[in-house]
This record gives structure tokens, C-alpha cells and sequence, in this order.
């Protein structure tokens, strides 16, 4: 039997072979020109409907979702993610894992820092938001899965940055500055973000996590509570 189950080999291949292990892809980390355009992110399961569905992104930027059952092709997209003058090697796109709300996907892509919300029926890019200029470096590069709560996009950055972005239209809430490369997904839970950090330098041996209360009431928490701006005291769970 297929490791796919009850999926026909015939859309197992198509699924495995021609969308998703993506065999032009020619990066590895001695110095290869790239392109770098293999998956990194985990799939993410969502139903449109009654049809279940599995969603993936890979880092040429092309995002694309596969009925569950049969693994017929629902949709593809590709978002604009190429900063100017960027080398192959450079281009990476859907590397985070993205997350799901009301119909909706928020995907990051490495790049150039951004966050794609994408409809969950159709494929189409409803906004994107670039949360910081191109990286100087690769240890810069935005490497950490999108989380959504209660209409809010929260995304931490290289630089030390969670930004707090609104579910409709991706403007920016609110931006927590947590002083750590924040390289990994957000968890919340009970008006409390938890944040994963890597320290000042990538790789270097050093990291958190941190707790951080929001909601009115955060005022009269101890360090390291801290208070967001009003407009983000919508996140909560």
C-alpha cells in the first residue's frame, strides 16, 4: 500500500513527485548558486466546506492545496517574494508553516520577511505584508511559522520582532520587540504569547522562551509581562 493510504497511485505521484519534491532544486549549503526551491514547511489541514483539504508552500513560492481523499490538485498559487537583484540562491519562499482561520491561510515566505493571507477556497493573495527590508544576511532571513488567533497574524522576526498584524487587511496592530532572532512559531494561551528566541546572534548557543501578558489587564504583571499597544488587546484566546 502507498505510505499516501487510500490515495490512487497515480495522484500519489503526481502529489509526491511533480508538485512537491521539485527536482530542479540544485541549493545545499557549500555554496551552490541554487535555485533553492524544495520544501521546508510542514502541510497544514483545512476544510473548505465539505471538502477536506491539505495545503503546502514550497520556497520557489508556489503554495498549493490537494483534496485529502483522492489527492486531485484544489488550487495553486505563486506569491511575489523576489526582492530586487536577489540571486537564486536567495529566493526563498514558504519556508515557515503557515496557519488557518476563517478561511483563510497566513503564509510566511524568508526572503523578504512576509507574511501572504490566502484564500483557503480559491488560492487567491488577499494581502501581503513585508515585515522588514531584505536581509543583509542569511542568519536574517524570517525562518518562523505564522501563528492566528482571534483576528490577529502574530509573526516574529530576525530581528528581534513580533508583529501583531490584522487577519483582514494586514495592517500592523501592534510590534513587540523581544530582543532574540525569533526563528520559531508563537503559542498563545490564556492572554499570554509565548515566544521562542535564538539569542542576539543565530546559531550561537543561546535562546529563550519568554511569556509575554496582553490584554488590559497586563499593566499589574511582573516582569517579563509586557503591555502591547490598545489596538492588539485583541489577542486573546
Amino acid at each position: 500500500m502507498s505510505i499516501l493510504g487510500s490515495i490512487p497511485p497515480e495522484n500519489a505521484a503526481y502529489l509526491v513527485n511533480d508538485r512537491l519534491l521539485n527536482p530542479g532544486d540544485s541549493f545545499d549549503a557549500r555554496g551552490s548558486p541554487g535555485p533553492d526551491a524544495d520544501l521546508g514547511a510542514s502541510p497544514i489541514l483545512f476544510d473548505v466546506g465539505e471538502r477536506k483539504l491539505v495545503a503546502d508552500g514550497d520556497k520557489a513560492g508556489r503554495f498549493f492545496a490537494f483534496d485529502r481523499a483522492t489527492g486531485e490538485p484544489a488550487w495553486a498559487v505563486t506569491v511575489d517574494f523576489v526582492g530586487e537583484g536577489m540571486t537564486p540562491a536567495e529566493k526563498e519562499g514558504f519556508l515557515g508553516t503557515a496557519a488557518y482561520a476563517d478561511g483563510i491561510l497566513f503564509a510566511p515566505t524568508t526572503s523578504r520577511s512576509m507574511v501572504h493571507a490566502i484564500d483557503a477556497a480559491s488560492g487567491r493573495v488577499l494581502w501581503a505584508r513585508e515585515l522588514n527590508e531584505r536581509p543583509l544576511t542569511y542568519g536574517d532571513r524570517m525562518f518562523g511559522s505564522t501563528t492566528v488567533t482571534n483576528g490577529v497574524v502574530l509573526q516574529g522576526n530576525a530581528y528581534g520582532q513580533v508583529h501583531a498584524l490584522d487577519a483582514r487587511d494586514g495592517s500592523i496592530l501592534a510590534r513587540l520587540d523581544v530582543g532574540g532572532d525569533v526563528q520559531a512559531g508563537i503559542s498563545v494561551a490564556n492572554e499570554t504569547i509565548f515566544v521562542p528566541d535564538a539569542g542576539d546572534v543565530l546559531w550561537a548557543g543561546s535562546g529563550n522562551v519568554t511569556a509575554y501578558r496582553i490584554g488590559p489587564d497586563a499593566a499589574s504583571t511582573p516582569t517579563p509581562m509586557v503591555v502591547l499597544p490598545a489596538a492588539a488587546s485583541a489577542i486573546t484566546t
